[in-house]
């Protein structure tokens, strides 16, 4: 059996003491629990040397404390985008960070980091600028990017046209001012 690299439970060393009360040997009793020979010399050792009590009492402590760490472990959220969906869905809804915290079971920094660092597909709360800072409450985006921009969205918008139209068999002087008609405002706006 492969030995594990994880810790010891109370469990796991009162099987030992058992197993080697018993008197099965170290190598097999290690085998069984899938522990190095040594962890089992040291459990022997432990007794020998009247410590397997303290040992016990300091794994109880341990499990103790993990027992608090655990409630922020992740309730099961398969994919960190499912779990970004709902901190992003709890935000909407109103709730604060800590409120978020509780409910989906991270810390307030990882909550953190997905409703602000991570910038989810909408985020809630603080401004995305998309790498430009901004002063003042005013976009620090030049307008020589806006109308570059402009200029990119509006040859998007006549390949889209000429697309169409070679697919529809229409001319493009036919969907263009159709087109403004179906969105409900001109492309360009």
């Amino acid at each position: 059996m492969p030995q594990t690299h994880k810790l010891l439970t109370v469990n796991e060393l009162h099987g030992i003491k058992l197993r080697l009360e018993a008197g099965d040997t170290q190598m097999q009793i290690a085998e069984t629990f899938g522990r190095a020979h040594s962890v089992i010399q040291r459990v022997n050792a432990a007794i020998k040397k009247g410590k397997f009590s303290d040992w016990v009492a300091k794994l109880q402590h341990r499990d103790a404390k993990s027992k608090h760490v655990r409630k922020f472990a992740p309730k099961k959220l398969n994919d960190t985008n499912d779990r970004a969906e709902k901190i992003l869905a709890l935000k909407k809804q109103g709730l604060n960070l800590t409120a978020i915290s509780k409910q989906v079971g991270l810390p307030t920094s990882t909550v953190s980091y997905y409703m602000y660092t991570r910038k989810l597909k909408s985020p809630v709360g603080k401004e995305e600028s998309n790498g430009a800072s901004s002063t003042n409450g005013k976009s620090a985006t030049s307008t020589v990017n806006k109308h570059v921009l402009i200029g990119i969205a509006y040859a998007e918008t006549e390949r889209f046209i000429t697309l169409l139209s070679e697919r529809l068999g229409l001319t493009s002087e036919v969907l263009r001012p159709r087109l403004s008609e179906l969105l409900g405002h001109s492309p360009l706006r």
